[in-house]
């Protein structure tokens, strides 16, 4: 950052469609809202949008409230401004400004969103500003944030494959976001982790990748975003800062993206009616019924998610993630995200949630590649099935269709 020709040119061809539009790189005395257009003029050749990062303003300084003015003023006409981003994971008792700042935006500019980023479920109570256990306290913050900010969108990030194993709370977190979306009536986003920070947490695969992208839509997720394309001090994500080109990451997410947008497209008029698993059910998760609109044929045996290593607090549960995550197995199975109108389910994503190509040995899977089982879904009526890459809908004659998913993959199913 800034943003260069170069960057939006590799992210439209990446499949992304909105990025960040920031304060770095403006000279000492430079002229913001200048600044701002400069990059909104490069998204815009590359057929890209903006989410300008406006911050916090203090309304009462005149001053800064003269500039404000004449930054939205400059803004709120260029077609590649998408929204204004105020705040990246704020504590509860920052809500009252935020709504201040986001009401007057409103009258400013009604056209565009006014975004905020809130903390994941494993965010402490002092970060949240909210007192009691972790659920409760998750989901009160998440009413305020609603009742006192009145977003548009609700937006988090949690970040999930640590170096000794994979987090605990990623279908909690999904599940408790999901419901104060449908509550709310809002739409969601799910930032999801493409890099690697710190040496407690890994670089996701391409699978793992692709896992992330299947599992926040079967949940409902409209929007989805990446920690992060390219930061200093940031290994793996999207582009190498040495000299801009592509990582591998890079050439999987372009295939991801291309298919969360098409599939999101389909579900985005439907509202998220049911979301059940089968084989292991994480926190969080409900599993999937016998007679579920949506079924899996043969079903798949019930297997227990690992028991932790010893009872542990939600104190030190966090802290074994931080030291690199948990000791536990992936999650294994399936999820099914239903959708529909009316609380009839006409539309289902089926996601595979084992996302391994190899085992921990480096040895191919052979029994499972050698003896698959071979499984299908079972729908209410004929099914039609949809090619995420071509946007298109097949019949399949029948109302159970056999599923060959990849790691970490999807497939999306309607009554015909």
């Amino acid at each position: 950052m800034p943003m260069t020709d170069a960057a939006a040119r590799q992210m439209a061809e990446g499949n992304w469609n909105l990025v960040w539009v920031t304060k770095q790189g403006l000279p000492a005395g430079g002229n913001l809202a200048a600044h701002y257009r400069t990059q909104l003029d490069i998204l815009q050749r590359h057929g890209l949008r903006g989410i300008v990062g406006l911050g916090l303003w203090d309304l009462n300084d005149r001053e800064k409230k003269s500039q404000l003015d004449a930054t939205v003023d400059s803004l709120r006409t260029h077609p590649s401004l998408y929204a204004y981003s105020l705040k990246d994971e704020p504590n509860s008792s920052l809500f009252p400004d935020l709504a201040r700042i986001r009401a007057y935006l409103k009258e400013k500019d009604p056209r565009h969103l006014v975004y905020v980023n809130l903390y994941p479920l494993t965010a402490s109570n002092k970060q949240l500003g909210i007192t009691g256990d972790q659920i409760p306290a998750y989901r009160e913050y998440l009413r305020q944030f609603i009742k006192i900010v009145r977003p548009e969108l609700l937006s988090y990030d949690h970040y999930h494959f640590g170096v000794r194993g994979d987090g605990l709370k990623y279908f909690l977190n999904l599940a408790l976001m999901r419901e104060a979306a449908l509550e709310a009536g809002l739409p969601f986003m799910n930032i999801v982790q493409a890099c690697s920070w710190t040496k407690n947490m890994r670089i996701p695969t391409g699978e793992e990748l692709r896992w992330l992208t299947y599992t926040s839509l079967a949940y409902g997720a409209q929007g989805i975003s990446h920690y992060v394309y390219g930061y200093r001090g940031h290994d793996g994500a999207m582009m190498n800062l040495a000299d801009g080109s592509p990582t591998s990451l890079y050439y999987a997410a372009r295939e991801w993206n291309k298919e969360f947008v098409a599939i999101a497209k389909q579900l985005q008029p439907l509202p998220s009616l049911a979301v059940r698993h089968a084989g292991m059910v994480p926190e969080g998760a409900t599993p999937l019924e016998e007679n579920a609109p949506f079924r899996l044929d043969p079903p798949l045996p019930t297997k227990d998610f690992p028991p932790r290593p010893a009872k542990l607090t939600d104190a030190e549960e966090a802290a074994l993630f931080a030291e690199g995550g948990s000791h536990h197995s992936r999650v294994e199975g399936f999820v099914i995200g239903c959708f529909g109108k009316d609380n009839s389910p006409t539309h289902a994503l089926v996601v595979n949630l084992d996302y391994r190509t190899y085992s921990g040995r480096g040895q191919p899977r052979q029994n499972e590649f050698l003896k698959p089982v071979v499984r299908a879904v079972v729908g209410p009526g004929q099914l039609e099935v949809f090619d995420a890459a071509t946007s298109k809908w097949s019949p399949a004659g029948t109302d159970r269709i056999e599923l060959h998913l990849p790691p970490g993959g999807g497939k999306l199913f309607r009554v015909k």
